[in-house]
């Protein structure tokens, strides 16, 4: 499909995308992804790669603990969450 994908370890995902026409993935964005195998995928954080180059080893184990916590909520939980608008689901159409 022409995205490129780095494991993270522990469950996240570092994607490179394409975001201005003309300019390909490597100068582009890039977002950090919790994915579990029950088909749950949840998107932590974006960032243009022109403002930071990647994650900090700080940051990397924050979002480790974000990705551990929220991919072992219930669906239940997830969705009570999302009512409260603490969580924004993104669905395909988006």
């Amino acid at each position: 499909d022409g995205r490129q994908r780095y494991s993270l370890g522990a469950g996240l995902y570092k994607l490179r995308l394409a975001t201005n026409e003309g300019q390909g993935k490597s100068a582009g964005s890039r977002t950090i992804l919790a994915y579990s195998t029950d088909s749950r995928v949840i998107w932590l954080h974006l960032f243009a790669k022109n403002d930071k180059g990647n994650v900090s080893t700080t940051e990397l184990k924050k979002l480790k603990s974000l990705a551990d916590i929220l991919l072992e909520l219930s669906a239940n939980d997830m969705a009570h969450l999302i009512k409260l608008g603490e969580l924004c689901e993104v669905d395909e159409y988006v």
